[in-house]
């Protein structure tokens, strides 16, 4: 209702799009004109995003399979919310409540306000799902809520936790779950033919059934295995219905059972008889009933079980096991033989025998024996040496007519036989032999090892010196004569330092000549005396014998002759007197063969000044075994004068000073320091610096004791010395381009006499450049006549021309990627006009964006003026600034299934010599609900792009969905019977996608109610969304079953009642039509 004229209306936008309103009355005079601005038209646009809508199938959801959900961003009214930063919120889909769980959920942004994502069923129960983005409310149909259901086809198998340790042999229950890929318990794998084979990286026992019961709702419990081995292992389920399907339980620790029972794992191997251990080392396990072995520490004995030759066992037995295993690192066998075997024993475990072994008796080694030969019947030990003898088994022989009484082996090197020289055995050498016998053994011959002999001899022993007596050093012959009672005895003879055949060998041995005589000659025999046996050693066929003779050495002797001595003076008693001792003999030498030292007498010994002493020897405390002292001789001592030198130090003083007190100083060298020899200085008169210098001369004292020296005193000089003195010039310097100060410097002299007035005038070397600089400034001295008496130094000093400060200073330029370079220009300050200073500009090289900036520098000229300046070198930034340009890619799609088409698109912008490509790629999907794709492009080459401002746009690739169908056959049945399978027919899906049909049939069993309809639900529901499908159904029907009653006849008596009527109900059989 108008008031006043005026009708207002408030509108409320709903639905984005054009609006128009138009205004109508009907007035007094009758329907009003529409006037100015009516009707009017405006647009409703969408409102604020203000909730999230979310959307997707409540139908139960199989685990394993998929489903799309769909959140919407809408304003207040429910619309969608298709442009603006809201339209593409990260919207998070997540699990609020349930017993169940999906994979898949998280956050999303969305697309033009839409936001899907695909989850798959997990664990089965009810399951929430919400979707949420920033402060948004919950929408129409958010949350979401369905209910996860098995899968009716087992993915894996599931092992109930299988503790540790088992133990071998023994039976434990194992209990294995059905389940699908959400890990849910597939209850229809149940009943006969629902069964699993398994196989173990252990090894069964013969008990175990592999083949297992049928599982119950998904479930086999308390199924009974065993392994017999040990180790940690695993069982895996493999399905025996010819399924895929697999399961592997924990790897789990199977430990050896009881220890049972012993084993040999290293066989006693073939070894030579006595030998210190057999090789490898014997090892015997304790093992468990199975064969395993056990940790068990029980004692094992070892003993021999077949012993063919008597053999003893050595070595350590029994011993303690070590983790199950006793090892018997020293067993031996003493004797050979062959199929020994050795038997394996502990208390309460079955023995064990080994495999059979031969022990064989090594070849023996024959190297020597002693003695080699013996007498005709004489009993003796003979000792054989060499190598693998056994006590018990090995037997020597000496050939006929000598017996062996007995063989002891002393070791496996050593062997002592008892034997006895028949009165029959043949003189002369014979073969000697050892023998070990089978299995192995051998026989070691030593040829012409032993002699038998028999006559007796007699050796006498003469000396050719004087009644056996001779002095040392003296040349004597000691001759040994060997006879016998027949012939000639042939063999050698020793000649010992000793009454006995043992000591010290003088000689030998020595062959017998053909008068059976053997001799040594020797100058070596020592006093007081020796006795010297010479011992017969007998060849072929006789006895030894020997003899003695004692023979006197007297001593030799000697002269001691003093040695002349010299020394120069030195004020001390000489002492270190020496002799020369002669007379030796045999190569002697008084160090080797004397002890002690000559005393001395005579005036030597106590003289102190120079002159000639005379040295008498004495026989002091010389001793030697094979020498006397008899003459000695005298000698000479001489004490000669000694050089010595007064040296006199130089002096002076400097003119006009008085002479230094004392004048100088001086020393000895060479005077005996207890004569205390010192000395006065006097020296020639003068006082003038010409006159110089004058002799000094050196007086020494005390007079008493120059005799004794050739003395040198060559005295000294004394110089008068000039005055040092330096006159000091100041430097000086001036800047570039400016006159000369005035005047040029100043300067100050030290060390002149004031008297002479010493004074300095300056000049300086030419030169204007500051290169040149600096220029040396000279002072001259006045007045000339006094500086003679003067040591002047005078340095000068130096003019410096300083550099003159200037600068150059480029401007900063740029341009755009790919143009010519600008004109560089810059400022020059403070350059002397007249030096016509100029710049020339220039860049560092380079042309890309990403290099720059790059410096400007500048180069000056001419260059010879630039010496005399302290220039600044300014540089600037040269910038190259990017070039605008773009790559837009072309919109694309195709058919789901079908491959991507190529990409194409634009390039703006950029230079032809930079040869930019584009390759275009799209985000990776090949479903139609994931699409638009993404395309977007890659440009290259990348070193390159750096210099472009590049605006990347990108394009929508779409899949479109593929029509599709499935058409369910039709099909009947006889009322009654059970329904027959259903088929249909698929059209249109890929292969790869593995779409099937599961057919069903709308509930109902009468003949009335039918047809029903028949349908299809396919699956995975993943791939469904990218086709377009045509549900088609079929007719189910139920045909009538054929049937039929017959009543029995009856009857009665007239007057009673009708008896109770009965008949037949007849089922034909069921007939399909």
């Amino acid at each position: 209702m108008a008031s006043a004229g005026v009708a207002t209306l408030t509108v409320t936008g709903n639905q984005p799009g054009a609006i128009t309103i138009t205004a109508s009355a009907t007035g007094s005079a009758g329907a009003l004109t529409p006037g100015t601005g009516n009707p009017i038209t405006f647009n409703v646009v969408t409102g604020t995003a203000s909730k999230i809508a979310l959307s997707g199938s409540t139908a139960n959801l199989t685990a394993g399979t998929t489903r799309t959900l769909t959140a919407t961003i809408q304003d207040s009214a429910g619309n969608t919310i298709t442009t603006g930063a809201d339209s593409t919120l990260s919207v998070t889909f997540a699990k609020t409540t349930g017993t169940g769980s999906v994979t898949g959920v998280g956050s999303v942004n969305a697309v033009a306000g839409v936001a899907n994502i695909t989850i798959t069923g997990a664990t089965a129960g009810s399951v929430t799902i919400g979707a949420s983005g920033g402060s948004l409310a919950a929408g129409t149909g958010n949350p979401i809520t369905f209910t996860v259901v098995a899968n009716t086809t087992v993915d894996h198998f599931a092992f109930a936790t299988i503790s540790s340790p088992q133990t071998a042999g023994t039976p434990f229950n194992i209990t294995i779950t059905a389940q699908d890929a959400g890990n849910n318990t597939v209850i229809g794998y149940s009943g006969n033919g629902f069964k699993v084979k398994l196989t173990s990286t252990g090894t069964f026992s013969a008990s175990t059934a592999i083949t297992t019961a049928a599982f119950t709702n998904g479930v086999l419990t308390n199924h009974s295995v065993t392994i017999t081995n040990t180790g940690n292992f695993t069982i895996t389920a493999t399905d025996n219905g010819g399924g895929t399907a697999t399961g592997t339980s924990n790897s789990f620790q199977v430990n050896a059972g009881a220890a049972s029972k012993l084993a040999f794992i290293q066989q006693p191997t073939n070894t030579n008889a006595g030998q210190a251990a057999i090789t490898p080392a014997v090892t015997v396990q304790i093992q468990d009933a199975n064969g395993n072995l056990t940790n068990s520490t029980a004692s094992v004995a070892i003993a021999i079980a077949n012993n063919p030759s008597s053999g003893t066992l050595s070595g350590t037995t029994p011993v303690t096991a070590v983790n199950g295993t006793a090892t018997f690192a020293d067993l031996s066998i003493n004797k050979g033989g062959t199929g020994y075997t050795l038997q394996a024993t502990s208390a309460g475990l079955t023995s064990v025998t080994s495999a059979p072994f031969n022990i064989n008796n090594p070849a023996p080694n024959l190297t020597s024996i002693a003695p080699t030969s013996g007498n005709i019947s004489d009993t003796l030990d003979v000792v054989f040496n060499g190598t693998n003898y056994i006590s018990g088994v090995t037997n020597v022989s000496f050939g006929t007519n000598i017996t062996v009484n007995t063989v002891t082996v002393n070791s496996s090197i050593k062997l002592t036989a008892n034997i006895t020289i028949g009165s029959g055995a043949a003189v002369g050498q014979r073969n000697v032999s050892v023998t070990n016998p089978v299995p192995g053994g051998g026989t070691a011959t030593l040829t012409n090892g032993f002699t038998v002999n028999n006559p007796a001899t007699t050796t006498v022993v003469t000396s050719s010196s004087v009644g056996n007596t001779s002095t040392y050093g003296q040349s004597v012959t000691v001759t040994a004569t060997v006879t016998t009672g027949s012939g000639t005895p042939t063999g050698s003879v020793t000649f010992y330092d000793s009454a006995t055949c043992g000591g010290t060998a003088l000689a030998g041995p020595t062959n017998l000549d053909a008068n059976g005589k053997a001799s040594f000659t020797t100058t070596s025999l020592t006093a007081p005396g020796h006795t010297i046996t010479g011992c017969y050693t007998p060849t072929g066929i006789y006895r030894a014998s020997n003899g003695s003779i004692t023979q006197t050495v007297n001593k030799a002797h000697l002269t001691v002759t003093a040695d002349d001595k010299s020394k120069p003076y030195d004020g001390h008693i000489f002492t270190a007197f020496t002799s020369t001792i002669t007379g030796f003999v045999n190569g002697d030498t008084s160090s080797v063969v004397i002890t002690g030292s000559a005393a001395y007498t005579g005036d030597a010994t106590g003289a102190l000044n120079a002159g000639t002493y005379t040295i008498t020897p004495t026989v002091g405390s010389l001793s030697a075994a094979n020498y006397d002292f008899t003459v000695f001789k005298n000698g000479t001592l001489t004490i000669d004068k000694i050089d010595a030198t007064w040296t006199t130090n130089n002096a002076s003083k400097t003119y006009g000073n008085a002479d230094p007190n004392p004048l100088t100083t001086g020393s000895g060298s060479g005077f005996a320091a207890s004569d205390n020899v010192t000395a006065t200085y006097t020296r020639a008169a003068g006082e003038s610096v010409a006159g110089g210098s004058y002799h000094i001369t050196a007086a020494l004292s005390p007079a008493s004791v120059l005799t004794n020296y050739n003395i040198t005193n060559l005295g000294a000089d004394f110089t008068i010395k000039k005055r040092d003195a330096t006159w000091t010039t100041n430097d000086a310097s001036k800047t570039y381009g400016t006159p000369d100060p005035t005047p040029l410097t100043t300067g100050s002299g030290s060390g002149f006499l004031f008297s002479d007035s010493v004074t300095a005038t300056y000049g300086r070397a030419p030169g204007e450049t500051a290169a040149g600089s600096p220029y040396h400034i000279t002072a001259m001295l006045a007045p000339a006549a006094a500086l003679a008496n003067y040591n002047i130094t005078n340095d000068g000093a130096n003019f410096t021309i300083d550099r003159k400060d200037a600068s150059v200073t480029p401007n900063a330029a740029s341009k755009t990627y790919g143009s010519a370079d600008p004109v560089f220009t810059g400022t020059l300050v403070g350059f002397v006009a007249a030096d016509n200073v100029t710049a020339t500009y220039t860049r560092a090289a380079g042309e890309t964006v990403a290099g720059s900036p790059y410096k400007i520098s500048a180069t000056l000229a001419p260059a010879g003026v630039l010496g005399n300046y302290n220039i600044t070198y300014n540089t600037a930034d040269f910038t190259i600034e990017k070039k605008d340009a773009s790559v837009t890619p072309n919109a694309a799609n195709k058919i789901y299934g079908s491959a991507d088409p190529a990409f194409t698109g634009t390039l703006v912008g950029f230079l032809a010599g930079d040869n930019v490509t584009a390759s275009y790629s799209r985000t990776s999907g090949e479903t139609v609900a994931g699409s638009p794709y993404k395309i977007s492009a890659t440009l290259s080459p990348a070193g390159v792009l750096g210099n472009y401002n590049i605006t990347y746009n990108t394009a929508d690739f779409t899949i479109e969905k593929k029509d599709a169908s499935v058409t369910p056959n039709a099909a009947n049945k006889i009322y009654g019977s059970a329904d027959p399978a259903f088929t249909g027919t698929l059209v249109g899906f890929l292969t790869a996608d593995n779409v099937t049909a599961t057919y069903s049939r709308t509930a109902g069993e009468t003949v009335a109610s039918s047809p029903y309809k028949i349908s299809a639900t396919l699956s995975p529901a993943g791939v469904l969304g990218n086709y377009n499908i045509t549900y088609d159904n079929a007719d189910f029907t139920i045909e009538k079953k054929d049937a039929s009653v017959t009543p029995n006849a009856a009857s009665k008596i007239y007057g009673e009642v009708d008896p109770a009527f009965t008949g037949t109900l007849v089922q034909h059989h069921l007939q399909h039509r």
